[in-house]
């Protein structure tokens, strides 16, 4: 059994390091990677992917 997947982040290397790693398993097809959440959620909207990895920074501000 094949699974799908999609990774989304606004770096570069992060999107880079999915890649390297969904490559090594041939049970993983990478359909797409995006840089920014608009595209990748217009792309989830078209196409349903088993796993989704996308990274999410949260910035926490002390007042």
């Amino acid at each position: 059994m094949s699974l799908t997947c999609v990774a989304i982040d606004d770096e570069p290397l992060a999107l880079e390091l999915v890649r390297s790693y969904v490559e090594r398993m041939p049970e993983v097809q990478l359909l797409g990677t995006f840089e920014d959440a608009i595209s990748g959620i217009e792309f989830l909207t078209r196409k349903q992917p088993d796993l989704v990895f996308w990274i999410l920074i949260c910035l926490i501000f002390q007042v």
